[in-house]
């Protein structure tokens, strides 16, 4: 009897640590593992989405009729005498490359080398983005006609709005980063599917759920002839075009559709939201942040593209100590002069040097221990809405005869059993003023 009290002993014994090893390894994958991503639904309220921004870019952000009108005497910092057809030559040079710059593309900057120790120094109190906005056409010149929204007439300059991007001032729309609404935008509350007001009692960002080409936006814009687009730059007559999150900075890939040439871009996206339980995980372990845990780019919330930009622009103050106040929103830092931007020409290598975080760096850097790049520790959104752009591009003879402008439409689609339930059509038509009917 005593025997078999032993062998039950043990067996009790041995079924109970085998329960709670199996119980604690169970536990210990629950409490380790990360989040999982799902295809949860094929059918969303795409009208709950907001509609993205839409930005507008000149090809060449400067046109160069009004460069030749320039008063270059009243850029001179000092009283002495000076040679005004230097001074002309510096600023012209300048406004070369700015028609044409983007964040890394500084080696733009390289034609005003030869004014580094003659013009350069008198031009220092030269302010950049005031420059920038009296060289670039205004909205009137860049928009035809009238615009569509949701079956509405409206008037272009009404809806769209003067914007900060990588490429220096666009015309945006449905934008929390245009010069209009970065203030009023702020008063909204946290999440993608928060909105605010603007001052004509329009609730942003804007939405739509009909389907059609009047049921978004519809735009037409011209496009500067070939003259007037600055000498020795590599620019055609065109537009850019950016499409992206409306809390976003407009800060990434563009697509160009040239004068002469009709556009197709079609827009579609996934949106990704996660569970309450995600939340009460580590950082560690989900390696993403909710809009409400963390600030960006001055917003009282985050995103990872708006960290992104932030990191771009602290580079551009730890290498030359100033900012591109017409490439960044205001931080409150100095605008960089023009002796500043031969600065950032000088660290151009180092801009375009972009290494991810918690990767090994040798497959990054050269081997010169001294080179310069950039790191930016942003996390990834645990909750973003994804917007994806691809454009067909076709001769105009074959969809439109005798346009002269660039003509899009921005509308819905339905979308039903697929994985991209919010879909939008941007149709885009250039014609060159130099081209025959």
């Amino acid at each position: 009897a005593h025997f078999y009290r032993v062998v039950w002993s043990v067996i009790v014994t041995s079924a109970i640590l085998g329960a709670l090893y199996t119980g604690w390894h169970v536990w210990n994958n629950y409490v380790t593992s990360g989040p999982v991503t799902v295809v949860e639904t094929t059918y969303f309220k795409y009208a709950q989405v907001s509609f993205p921004s839409v930005v507008i870019c000149d090809v060449s952000r400067v046109d160069w009729k009004r460069v030749l009108a320039l008063d270059y005497a009243k850029m001179v910092s000092t009283d002495q005498r000076v040679d005004m057809d230097q001074v002309r030559q510096t600023i012209q040079a300048l406004l070369q490359g700015l028609s044409v710059i983007t964040y890394g593309d500084f080696d733009e900057f390289n034609r005003l080398r030869q004014f580094e120790n003659s013009t350069i120094p008198l031009l220092n109190k030269v302010n950049i983005t005031q420059l920038l906005l009296q060289v670039m056409r205004p909205c009137p010149e860049v928009f035809i006609g009238e615009c569509y929204w949701r079956y509405e007439r409206l008037n272009c300059c009404d809806i769209f709005e003067l914007q900060k991007t990588e490429f220096g001032f666009c015309f945006s729309y449905n934008s929390d980063f245009s010069e209009v609404s970065m203030g009023p935008s702020q008063l909204g509350e946290t999440g993608l599917d928060s909105f605010w007001e603007d001052s004509r009692g329009v609730w942003r960002p804007k939405r739509t759920s009909t389907r059609g080409q009047f049921s978004g936006l519809r735009v037409r814009v011209s496009t500067p002839p070939l003259e007037e687009l600055p000498p020795l730059v590599d620019a055609r007559p065109g537009v850019k075009v950016l499409i992206g999150e409306p809390r976003a900075f407009t800060f990434g890939t563009d697509m160009i559709v040239s004068s002469g040439s009709f556009g197709d871009i079609n827009v579609w996206g996934d949106r990704v939201y996660s569970r309450p339980r995600l939340r009460s995980m580590t950082l560690d372990r989900r390696k993403c942040l909710f809009m409400d845990e963390a600030r960006a780019l001055g917003r009282k919330y985050y995103l990872r593209q708006n960290c992104k930009v932030e990191c771009y622009e602290m580079y551009v103050r730890q290498f030359c100590n100033c900012t591109l106040e017409f490439m960044f929103p205001y931080s409150g830092y100095p605008e960089c002069t023009i002796e500043q931007l031969l600065c950032l020409n000088k660290h151009n290598l180092a801009f375009n040097q972009i290494m991810p975080s918690n990767v090994d760096r040798i497959f990054f850097i050269s081997n010169d221990s001294s080179t310069e790049i950039l790191t930016c520790d942003c996390d990834l959104d645990c909750d973003h809405q994804m917007y994806i752009a691809e454009v067909t591009v076709a001769e105009t003879s074959v969809v439109w005869r005798n346009c002269r402008s660039v003509c899009g439409s921005f509308s819905s689609q339905w979308c039903r059993d697929c994985l991209f339930p919010h879909s939008t059509i941007v149709s885009l038509l250039a014609r060159s003023e130099e081209q025959d009917p």
